[in-house]
């Protein structure tokens, strides 16, 4: 029974991964969308939250200039981006993780995290979070995405 579970775990974290795409992006600020990307709430004690807006999502036309890992449909697509305190200006060369969206969105894609361009391209990890590759570096869990050109996942 332990083996079944492990195996659906085990093939549910490819496909879930599987829709991730990793690449090197120049953003170009379009505008400022007012959509919240996440909320901060304050506890006073009593039954009810104060909650306000603490991001809101922009929106970027990204231009691909590497895919590390998946595919794109294109070179050139908008996309989201919700940052506290995110200046509202262009961005080069971020490592991007990029989730589609749907057709009717106005982003082909939404950036769900960004890591660092070195010789491997990384990210933070969740603890809970299973991936193909994991490095512990500094006390951090890492998940990390090798060079294309390569052909490999480290």
């Amino acid at each position: 029974m332990n083996r079944i579970i492990f195996i659906i775990v085990l093939l549910y974290s490819f496909a879930a991964s599987a829709e991730e795409i990793i690449a090197v992006v120049d953003l170009k600020f379009v505008r400022d969308t007012g959509e919240v990307a996440s909320t901060l709430c304050f506890d006073n004690g009593s039954e009810e939250q104060n909650c306000g807006t603490w991001a809101t999502f922009y929106l970027f036309d990204a231009r691909v200039k590497k895919v590390v890992s998946g595919e794109l449909k294109a070179r050139r697509f908008h996309v989201w981006l919700g940052i506290h305190a995110l200046k509202k200006g262009n961005i080069k060369n971020m490592v991007a993780k990029l989730r589609p969206l749907p057709p009717e969105h106005e982003a082909a894609y939404q950036i769900i995290g960004w890591g660092d361009k070195r010789e491997l391209y990384c990210f933070e990890a969740k603890e809970n979070e299973t991936y193909n590759t994991n490095i512990k570096s500094e006390g951090a869990n890492m998940q990390c995405y090798g060079d294309e050109a390569n052909n490999s996942n480290r």
